[in-house]
């Protein structure tokens, strides 16, 4: 019965993003009489028929939002609330101080924000692969030297970011642009992350949440990458680097040890792992931060290999694709996909914690951070997008979505049974194109999660 509610409210949850897709697909999908701040003058159809009303409900409901929140919206304007945090922005960024932000080609995310779950403060989060921060700080200086015979320019980037509950995250990038007066660009950065509080609980879609142990994660990485920019949109990667991992102070090493007797690598002290690869990264959005049209593509492969003893070597997939549709003013409909697949060589394992993971902010909203562990992932997230507010440089979206996907050890083991679900809506606010702020509350059968993000998920 319990599984049958929770279908029925999935449902309902889709069919609620459904509804304001199918709403933009009229000539005009805004209420009756509603004032619309973006547009030259109101718009007032003498008639409507059944569909065309049916079909105007979401924003019927999305512009009433828009009045609850114009009381405190207002004197946020009164105060130039958004021109003073702009400027202190564009202060800090003139000082090459940045706010953290997600870099490509990272073996581990970045902490992000603050992440709320069962009135329980913890922490989840955002950025890179959906690890969680709370404080950070950003130092990036591309152009320190100039006009060398080695590079055209070298800056460094420099960041520290951590977390009340420990979770510590520091790293230093020297991006060489143009090395040796040829259009390829060198970098090599070196970083050291603890997570003193992870989760696992086991492998496969039917995990159990009181099946798994709380163990800590430190990490000691050290990598190299070549790119050059192939077209105007498509840039290619190769790279290489090496990572010590330690798996340390599970609290319940009986369960620790059945996962040992199952065969699930990674589990002992440590795990020393290095790695090489290629990418190939498309790019047309007409904005990185919020774009409203244009598609996005990343698809890499590597090898990885183990140099501690382990029998550890595997190749790992991925594929992350999003499409932005502008459907109509103030309104964008954004798709993605990610696969990921882990192959390993021959005999030789690959460590759960390296494994494909889905559950946070960026796959599965509705799941805790890395819920689900297994071989491969398919995931899919849709959104869509209304724009409610606009002052000067300051803006303000209200979007439902839905994420779904899988986790499995072989293609052919996906089924439609296990696909997991989750769905829920968000309210995001961003200044001048430089940063964002969102609360996003998400359901699946499992619960709700809150999460508070300065990065989106797509």
């Amino acid at each position: 019965m319990k599984t049958k509610i929770h279908l029925w409210i999935q449902t309902i949850g889709l069919l609620v993003i459904v509804c304001c897709v199918t709403a933009t697909s009229f000539a005009d999908s805004t209420p009756a009489g509603y004032y619309d701040e973006d547009a030259s003058m109101a718009s007032r159809p003498d008639r409507q028929s059944a569909a065309q009303k049916i079909a105007n409900s979401p924003a019927y409901f999305l512009s009433g939002v828009k009045e609850t929140l114009k009381k405190p919206i207002h004197w946020i304007e009164e105060i130039y609330l958004f021109d003073k945090v702009r400027h202190i922005y564009d202060e800090l960024t003139e000082r090459g101080i940045y706010l953290p932000s997600p870099g490509l080609g990272e073996s581990r995310g970045y902490p992000d924000g603050v992440a709320f779950r069962n009135n329980v403060y913890t922490l989840r989060g955002a950025g890179g692969d959906d690890r969680w921060g709370l404080y950070g700080v950003q130092y990036k200086q591309p152009d320190l030297l100039k006009g060398g015979i080695l590079a055209k320019e070298i800056g460094p980037s420099i960041w520290g970011r951590w977390s009340f509950q420990g979770y510590q995250d520091y790293g230093v990038k020297i991006l060489f642009d143009e090395v040796l007066n040829t259009q390829n660009d060198f970098e090599v950065g070196f970083r050291y992350l603890s997570a003193p509080r992870e989760d696992f609980f086991g492998i496969g879609p039917k995990s159990s949440l009181g099946s798994g142990f709380t163990f800590d994660l430190e990490e000691i990485a050290f990598n190299v990458a070549l790119s050059r920019q192939l077209t105007s949109a498509l840039r290619g990667q190769v790279g290489a680097g090496v990572s010590r991992i330690e798996i340390s102070n599970s609290p319940d090493k009986s369960k620790r040890q059945i996962f040992q007797s199952r065969g699930i690598e990674g589990v002992q002290n440590y795990t020393d792992l290095f790695y090489s690869g290629i990418g190939l990264t498309y790019d047309t959005r007409d904005s990185t931060l919020n774009p409203s049209s244009g598609e996005f593509a990343n698809l890499s492969w590597g090898v990885y290999g183990n140099t501690t003893g382990q029998d550890m070597a595997y190749m790992k997939y991925r594929a992350d694709v999003a499409k932005y549709l502008s459907l109509q003013k103030r309104r964008v409909l954004a798709g993605r996909l990610f696969v990921e697949y882990n192959d390993n060589l021959g005999n030789n394992a690959i460590p759960f914690f390296d494994k494909a993971q889905v559950g946070g902010a960026r796959t599965i909203r509705g799941y805790q951070f890395n819920r689900f562990f297994d071989d491969g992932a398919v995931v899919f997230n849709l959104e869509y997008r209304y724009r409610i507010w606009k002052f000067r440089s300051a803006e303000a979206d209200l979007y439902p979505f839905w994420d779904g996907g899988w986790v499995f050890s072989e293609f052919s083991d996906l089924e439609f049974d296990e696909f997991k679900t989750g769905y829920g809506v968000g309210i995001k606010f961003r200044w001048a194109d430089k940063g964002e702020l969102s609360v996003e509350a998400a359901h699946s059968e499992e619960g709700t999660e809150i999460y508070v993000k300065i990065h989106p998920t797509f």
